[in-house]
């Protein structure tokens, strides 16, 4: 009878990190990265790492800075909504300090250079 290959440390972590943030389900499941970093006795940075790797695979997962506080997996269509729309006021509002960056002219002349030009 063969063994198969054992699952590699970091990967074995990796997957834990996963099913415990993918069990957020609803709002009132959410936790803080360090509840559960403590949970699982990893890093932040690991918590983290594993969030933006589930992002990536389109599940969509909340950060809320207001109460509850933490990460969330939405479980309706109107959570997964409210979550694209504040994702949505936040591109806005980053384009908007970007478009300002870009005809700043305070940033060229600490730099000692001409105020950057957008591209049409």
């Amino acid at each position: 009878m063969k063994r198969r290959p054992s699952m590699p440390a970091h990967e074995k972590t990796r997957a834990r990190l996963e099913a415990r943030v993918l069990g957020l389900k609803g709002r009132g499941r959410a936790m803080t990265g360090k509840e559960i970093a403590a949970d699982l006795g990893v890093s932040l940075r690991q918590v983290g790492r594993a969030v933006r790797a589930l992002r990536m695979k389109g599940i969509p997962i909340v950060s809320s800075s207001a109460e509850p506080r933490g990460y969330w997996v939405p479980r309706t269509a109107g959570e997964v909504r409210a979550l694209c729309a504040g994702i949505q006021r936040r591109i806005r509002a980053l384009s908007r300090v970007r478009s300002r960056c870009l005809r700043s002219e305070w940033l060229s002349r600490a730099a000692g250079q001409r105020p950057l030009r957008r591209k049409a």
